[in-house]
């Protein structure tokens, strides 16, 4: 029986449920390219949006051009912004591990396996994320860009000079409490 000596215990078991959460969606997206039921279905889907979106886009695409200064970070080029650099950002992309390789499989019992696929995934995020909304507006997941949430940017289309209150510890996030 755990006796609770204050409120260490309390968040100490509301941060093991907030990263239970974190690395059980994290562990879907890992081995989003490994389903549905160990086939590979998403993988090919994934290769085919980012083949037809790679044929269809130009320098000043829209999803391309709110990812562009993120694919750069990733593949650890200046953003130049040029025509031509988002063209070769946009091949390198094409050209990078998201279509070629579906990465490791992740389970939480294989705990090395997740790390390793973390830092996979990390070098390749937006990459990933480029074909995935490419995939969605296609479908029609989302119609307009207005729709997307990406496009109103990291503080959701509020200023960024906007103060807020201070949140309570219900709010916070993970890292928060780690830190």
């Amino acid at each position: 029986m755990i006796r609770s000596t204050g409120n260490g215990t309390i968040a100490r078991r509301r941060l093991n449920a907030q990263a239970c959460g974190i690395v059980l969606l994290s562990t879907v997206l890992y081995n989003l390219s490994h389903g549905p039921w160990d086939g590979s279905a998403w993988f090919r889907k994934l290769r085919e949006g980012a083949s037809e979106y790679w044929s269809k886009a130009e320098a000043g695409d829209p999803l391309l051009e709110v990812l562009y200064e993120s694919l750069c970070l990733d593949f650890q080029e200046e953003a130049v912004g040029t025509p031509e650099h988002k063209l070769q950002v946009l091949n390198q992309a094409v050209d990078s591990n998201v279509v070629r390789k579906k990465g490791e499989k992740v389970a939480l019992r294989r705990w090395f396996s997740w790390i390793g696929a973390s830092r996979a995934h990390d070098k390749l995020w937006h990459a990933r994320l480029l074909f995935i909304s490419a995939i969605g507006f296609s479908l029609g997941f989302w119609r307009s860009k207005e729709e997307y949430p990406w496009f109103a940017g990291p503080s959701g289309g509020k200023p960024a000079t906007e103060k807020k209150e201070a949140a309570t510890e219900k709010e916070m996030p993970l890292l928060t409490l780690v830190c």
